[in-house]
């Protein structure tokens, strides 16, 4: 994957995060009480210990996760707050997968876990979902793909070109009116694309924390000229496919770099 495919498939996933966030698709959760992951994989999940704690998901990338940006994608510390018997816990002492909705200490805690925070209420990921993947999933799904580009020429005589790239983003719902609102969103914003800098930093780094190191402002690059505006369309479910892509649909867009 070239470093512009990575900048926006990267920057499509921030954006879709952002669509979520300013309206309204997300739950603000109070002292939500936090399950031992036991039969969770620490070996595959390095970052994770043995004294992992979540609402119940011990794969990852099967939940939708916790909100780690402000409305203009840059993150906030901070954001999650952690309490043992009742009691706040000190930042230093657990770390926080924002992406897994994962609070991760080191020994045990010694009590009940419970958080504040503010989850998503759509899983985004890259790729659509093998059947088996699929299983663990928690609807609703945002599915991307940021296919090659193909490309013109920018002008007679010049080495630049226009590349191309065919973005689509595969919807599965819980429900037909789900579908029809979650797809109505994503039609109607991301006719607004915004691509960042992704070069060095993301909003989240390793094990799902907040990488301090990212500035949304000073990584902004510009926004991308949609040349084929987005278009949604329902699809119907797949034979012999899973009961969880009964309300499924795409959009689909095209957006321009100079490259």
């Amino acid at each position: 994957m070239s470093s512009v495919q990575t900048n926006i498939s990267g920057s499509l996933r921030y954006r879709l995060w952002q669509i979520l966030r300013n309206n309204g698709w997300m739950t603000v959760r109070t002292g939500q009480t936090l399950d031992h992951l036991a039969t969770l994989d620490a070996d595959q999940y390095d970052w994770a210990t043995a004294w992992t704690y979540g609402q119940g998901a011990t794969v990852a990338g099967s939940s939708h996760g916790w909100v780690p940006i402000d409305e203009a994608v840059q993150t906030i510390p901070g954001m999650v707050t952690v309490y043992v018997d009742g009691t706040e816990v000190p930042s230093g002492l657990y770390a926080v997968d924002y992406e897994n909705g994962w609070v991760i200490f080191d020994g045990n805690p010694g009590g009940v876990v419970t958080a504040d925070f503010t989850e998503f209420d759509a899983l985004v990921r890259e790729g659509y979902p093998e059947r088996e993947d699929l299983e663990v999933l928690d609807l609703p799904v945002i599915a991307y793909e940021v296919p090659d580009e193909r490309g013109r020429p920018y002008s007679l005589g010049s080495s630049s070109e226009f590349l191309i790239y065919q973005v689509t983003v595969d919807l599965l719902a819980r429900t037909d009116g789900q579908r029809k609102s979650l797809a109505g969103l994503l039609r109607k914003k991301l006719g607004l694309f915004p691509v960042w800098d992704l070069t060095e930093h993301h909003p989240l780094g390793y094990g799902g924390a907040i990488d301090t190191r990212w500035n949304s402002g000073a990584q902004f690059v510009h926004y991308a000229p949609v040349v084929r505006r987005p278009h949604a369309t329902n699809l119907s479910p797949k034979r012999n496919g899973s009961d969880k892509e009964q309300y499924r649909a795409m959009i689909d867009l095209e957006i321009e770099f100079v490259g």
